[in-house]
């Protein structure tokens, strides 16, 4: 009976390792790439190239790959409390890059996900930086804004929060403990507990945990419009998406994110940048075209050959329609806006585009009246 009894647990504790733990306590030994990417030599990391030419030597798989790059985060980028304290307007998000943080070798969460994201990149490996809610395992703890990461191994993406793993660590600590490795491609229910990402695509699971009981006793916080979750499941989307350029890809995550949480604002605020950066950028594209027009086309049409011209109709055709999206962006800032003086920006903005609209047909048309003549 007793013999029976310990069986009986011996298979419990196997079903709770094989369910709970993390991918790297599943059967996979990191002992190896670990004692690497903790002794890496001073050659191997005089820059972020040398770094990862130095893991992608001594890697024998895209997850050891990750694994070193996460290693040598957590155990070498101390967490900068100085930065963390600081206010929205002295925050410096330029001491958050990959660059100045692998220098400085201090960040805040915002500079271990960007490193994390730009070596992998390096390494060709997709990854995604995600933003969100960080909580500890109370409720006593606080909430606080949050970066990790999204990875894809072997076709699956799992989650990795460099950051935290990092604060399981003593200073030039060579022992990697459990708790290190519950960050490390972490089981999603798990993740749930401490990080809620705007975009909940990023909980990697159709169990999804909704604002308000994350928030649970810590807010009051009413759902105000039913949340709406996305119709595909996380591994279509992201693979997907993952194709798209930066900005849009943001743009993308922020609207899921704001139909997720529709109250929050710090989904509006992050949407709203986005989309005004984008809109900027077709802006200064738009001006651009239109002022080397001016410098090298406009007062010579007469001489210059059909397939220039042409070339020129087709710029002019390709920025009409950024343009028209333009507009579409505005009204989406608009939406979104609730500061009077905010909106007034905005309806500026409008005119501004509805103005170029305006040269660039005009131009496009001096441009198809030349073609028309010489055909």
């Amino acid at each position: 009976m007793h013999s029976m009894k310990n069986k009986t647990f011996m298979i419990g504790l196997f079903l709770y390792l094989s369910v709970l733990l993390p991918l790297s306590m599943r059967g996979q030994n990191f002992a190896r790439i670990d004692s690497i990417a903790m002794h890496a030599p001073p050659m191997a990391t005089r820059s972020l190239s040398d770094l990862a030419a130095y893991c992608q030597a001594n890697a024998h798989s895209d997850l050891e790959i990750v694994r070193f790059y996460f290693v040598w985060v957590a155990r070498n980028i101390r967490y900068d409390e100085r930065a963390a304290m600081m206010t929205t307007i002295n925050f410096d998000a330029r001491r958050q890059s990959p660059q100045f943080v692998f220098r400085s070798q201090k960040a805040i969460c915002t500079g271990y996900s960007r490193l994390m994201e730009h070596l992998c990149k390096l390494s060709n490996i997709p990854i995604l930086y995600v933003a969100g809610y960080g909580r500890g395992e109370t409720y006593a703890d606080s909430i606080e804004t949050h970066a990790w990461n999204v990875v894809r191994v072997n076709g699956e993406w799992g989650l990795i929060d460099a950051t935290w793993a990092s604060n399981t660590l003593a200073k030039d600590s060579s022992e990697l403990n459990i708790e290190f490795e519950r960050y490390f491609m972490g089981i999603s229910y798990e993740f749930q507990k401490g990080h809620l990402p705007y975009d909940p695509v990023f909980q990697l699971t159709k169990d999804l945990i909704k604002r308000y009981e994350f928030f649970k006793n810590k807010v009051q916080y009413t759902e105000g419009v039913e949340s709406k979750t996305p119709d595909e499941d996380f591994t279509t989307i992201l693979n997907r998406d993952y194709r798209l350029d930066s900005m849009s890809f943001t743009i993308q995550s922020h609207r899921r994110g704001l139909s997720f949480m529709p109250e929050d604002t710090n989904i509006v605020i992050k949407l709203r940048g986005a989309l005004k950066e984008k809109q900027h950028g077709i802006l200064t594209n738009a001006h651009e075209v239109l002022l080397d027009y001016s410098n090298s086309a406009e007062k010579q049409l007469t001489t210059l050959s059909i397939y220039t011209l042409r070339d020129w109709s087709n710029r002019f055709g390709e920025l009409s329609e950024l343009l028209k999206s333009a507009l579409d962006i505005n009204a989406e800032i608009i939406s979104l806006e609730t500061v009077d003086e905010k909106i007034a920006e905005a309806k500026l903005t409008q005119k501004q585009i509805f103005d170029l609209i305006g040269y660039f047909s005009q131009s496009w048309n001096q441009v198809k009246d030349a073609i028309s003549k010489r055909n």
